[in-house]
């Protein structure tokens, strides 16, 4: 190894002189070429406190790994944590030793990159945004370091206080949880406070990796700004063109020679870092599969949580700046063939263009070889890689609680379910929520507290007829529109809640017991576009008009200087302007923001409930369709026969099933749909009146026209899908009828057109929905609503 020999001092040697200082005190020293200036004596002390530090880890983390096995009364949260620590801090800690180890090549990888390759070429500005990126990935990870620990610490103080157990910062071997003596309390103290040493080691050595990788991104940011800035040597006008390609083909190998040093330091950090690299992310992984398992099968409280999310988020954190800044690396050297080519060698006319042009095509060759960093031999650390990696641990999660066949229709249920939760509703899921117990726990709370309050609200809606005398025309008939929507609104998430089972019921079989025999991918794949379709377009409207009510209420403010009245309730007084009555308006216009993301999931669960329904009869259809080409196969007769009745019994059994579920489906929504009905032709009327009797500017005709369109899209949307089911199962007669019964001649001719007849005689039998009891839902029936609407408000006006 040569003699290290530091001529100039620049930022990058400021920064490293900074963290040698801590990584000697933490007794990791030996990474940088400029010693720590103190006595002789002292540095032999200090290696000897360093030694027995380094022992005093390894027997540590050695308690911290037989904990697995000798502690047997924790809870999940504490198991978990027990897992995590005593798996992730041994390998931690070989870390560390295989840094102690290579500190003599991190020591020469750290001087090419402060000096030796700012020996040509360094461009202040690139440096000091290095050392700024620098410090904030190490801030970052430092504060999220600390978090853990501090909350760690915090949440086994409070739970010292709130139960009779111990402080249980850090659990190792011994002492037992069981173990209430002074001594393993004070051992356990000491260990928690021996812990936060150790993490802090560990957290400097990823540092000092962190480090690495930044300082090799912007060496190839610094090259590419050498290269850059060749041109500027064909712009001096004071020299002959022979003495500036001279000057440029000297410059320019003196760039290959940057080039091939930051190439040495590439592989130089990919051969030390490699074992780092590869159980980082096999770590990484399994903590996060772990730490995300216990978040969402825990039962602790909402401190428990807390404490489960800092650790995912350090996890997460540290995973990150790898992948990220090994990523970034791959990022920036693929910019330097762009950088060689604008470097001006196309100035060159001399004798020596050949030459230099053979120059730049070798260099930009090499440049344009991808430099990788790789970790297990095969994973690219990449930012795409790292997207990757999150993704596993969610994936081996929703396995796990995962208890059916995964289908892109349950994929599609799964988040309207969650989605439907997040909005109040209850929880409807054929499996469990992929969500933390304790958030759930603390999230039912929450929406008893909004039920009693949403009640308040429509309370104080109607009381408004009775207390608000200074209303406008157009308030009055947002007011009667309020007090009459809002209630039934809110009625249907009442109605569904009392459905749980049923709709999990109905779930259950268009999800898994219909998909189990057949499943048309094509057929399912329509029905996922029309579901997505119908959702977002009725969802759009619903939210544009809403917004229209607010900028006009906000028009109406700006222009005549009245108050912001969108939701009119008892209090406060629309002409009431005080600082109280203002931030009860804001308040009231928040909440009912909140209060229509219920029935908008009613909504969207209903439509793409129907919608599924009257798929899963297209899936019928193509069931028995299909049955025909068993003739096509290389059988004998008998056993065409043989395998189409008994495929054809599998069909009926479908079918069966698929009606009982359509009866549950009307179960499940014969309320919201008779509501709907009410709430359409009651609305209606309303607005029509409203637009009669109303100012016609162009936002009130605006907001009036969006809020009709979204109650007869609402409307529609309903009816159209309900009529879909009747208009599919009425086609599966005839799917029955072209099934290929005619091609069975043997003995089992006569039983199989006899089940044949009798099952088309029952797909024949008119399937229709009803609400409130009398009305068809079909495409007919939606125009005659439409009509009565229209109709009722003829003989009132």
């Amino acid at each position: 190894m040569h003699e290290f020999v530091i001529n100039v001092q620049n930022e990058t040697t400021k920064l490293y002189d900074k963290l040698n200082i801590i990584l000697y005190i933490l007794g990791l020293q030996g990474i940088w070429v400029d010693e720590i200036k103190l006595s002789r004596r002292f540095h032999v002390f200090f290696k000897v406190v360093t030694f027995i530090l380094h022992i005093m880890c390894g027997m540590f983390a050695g308690l911290q790994f037989f904990a697995i096995f000798t502690q047997n009364s924790l809870n999940s949260q504490q198991k978990s944590d027990v897992i995590v620590i005593g798996i992730s801090n041994p390998m931690a800690y070989i870390f560390c030793i295989n840094f102690i180890r290579n500190r003599n090549e991190i020591k020469d990888l750290f001087y090419h990159l402060a000096v030796v390759l700012k020996i040509y070429y360094n461009d202040v500005e690139i440096e000091k945004s290095m050392v700024k990126k620098i410090k904030s990935y190490i801030s970052t990870y430092v504060f999220a370091s600390i978090t853990i620990l501090v909350s760690n610490g915090i949440i086994a103080f409070f739970q010292t206080i709130n139960s009779d157990e111990p402080f249980l910062g850090i659990i190792t071997a011994w002492p037992d949880k069981t173990d209430t003596s002074k001594t393993a309390g004070y051992a356990r103290i000491g260990f928690y406070l021996f812990w936060c040493i150790h993490f802090f080691r560990i957290s400097t050595v990823f540092a000092v990796i962190v480090c690495i990788l930044i300082s090799i991104k912007y060496q190839y940011k610094i090259l590419c700004s050498y290269f850059e800035s060749l041109n500027k040597i064909f712009d001096d006008e004071t020299s002959s063109h022979e003495v500036k390609e001279a000057e440029f083909e000297n410059a320019f190998c003196n760039g290959i020679k940057i080039h091939t040093q930051i190439i040495w330091c590439v592989r130089r950090c990919q051969i030390m870092c490699r074992t780092v690299f590869s159980a980082n992310i096999l770590l990484d992984t399994f903590v996060l599969v772990v730490l995300m398992l216990a978040m969402v099968n825990s039962e602790n409280d909402f401190c428990g949580l807390c404490s489960q999310m800092s650790s995912v988020l350090v996890t997460v954190v540290l995973m990150a700046f790898f992948m990220w800044t090994a990523g970034d690396i791959t990022v920036q050297a693929s910019q330097l063939p762009d950088a060689i080519y604008g470097s001006g060698w196309y100035n060159c006319r001399g004798k020596s263009s050949a030459r230099i042009r053979s120059l730049v095509t070798i260099s930009m060759n090499k440049a344009q070889q991808p430099i990788l960093m790789w970790a297990l031999g095969f994973v690219e650390l990449s930012h795409k890689n790292f997207v990757a990696s999150i993704f596993v641990g969610i994936t081996c999660i929703m396995i796990q609680a995962s208890k059916y066949p995964n289908s892109k229709t349950k994929e599609l249920f799964r988040k309207i379910a969650h989605i439907a939760y997040i909005c109040g509703l209850p929880n409807f899921w054929i499996e469990e929520l992929n969500l933390p117990k304790s958030f759930i726990r603390v999230y039912d709370k929450i929406v008893r507290i909004f039920n009693v309050a949403t009640y308040f609200f429509l309370g104080i809606e109607i009381a408004a007829h009775f207390t608000q005398h200074h209303l406008t025309n157009k308030q009055n008939f947002d007011l009667l529109l309020y007090s009459i929507s809002h209630p039934i609104l809110n009625g249907y998430g009442v109605i569904v809640s009392r459905q749980v089972e049923n709709v999990r019921k109905v779930l259950l079989d268009l999800i898994v017991n219909l998909k189990v025999q057949y499943n048309d991918p094509v057929i399912e794949e329509a029905m996922i576009k029309i579901s997505m379709t119908y959702s977002v377009s009725l969802i759009t409207n619903c939210v544009l008009s809403m917004l229209t009510y607010t900028f006009d209420a906000l028009l109406m403010v700006y222009k005549k200087g009245v108050t912001f009245n969108v939701i009119i309730t008892a209090w406060p007084d629309v002409e009431d302007t005080s600082t109280e009555a203002s931030i009860g308006r804001i308040g009231f216009h928040i909440f009912w923001w909140l209060f229509v993301t219920r029935p908008f999931a009613v909504y969207v669960l209903v439509i793409n409930l129907t919608t599924c329904l009257s798929h899963q009869y297209m899936n019928l259809q193509s069931y028995f369709h299909n049955l025909e080409d068993i003739f096509k196969e290389n059988l004998s007769q008998n056993e065409k026969e043989a395998k189409y009745e008994a495929e054809y019994k599998i069909g009926v059994m479908l079918h069966a099933n698929t009606l009982r579920c359509t009866r549950r489906c009307h179960m499940v929504w014969n309320g919201v749909m008779s509501g709907q009905i009410i709430f359409n032709i009651s609305l209606i009327v309303i607005i029509m009146a409203q637009m009669m009797n109303s100012d016609r500017t162009l936002v009130n005709t605006f907001g009036t026209v969006l809020t009709a369109s979204a109650i007869l899209i609402s409307t529609g949307f309903f009816m159209w899908n309900a009529g879909d089911v009747t208009v599919q199962a009425s086609r599966l007669a005839t799917a029955m009828y072209c099934s290929g019964w005619q091609n069975c001649r043997g003995k089992s001719s006569v039983s199989i057109r006899n089940m044949v007849m009798n099952t088309i005689a029952v797909a024949q039998r008119p399937l229709v929905l009803r609400g409130l009891g009398v009305i068809d839902l079909s495409y007919q029936s939606y125009l005659s609503i439409v009509k009565a609407s229209y109709t009722v408000f003829s003989v009132i006006y």
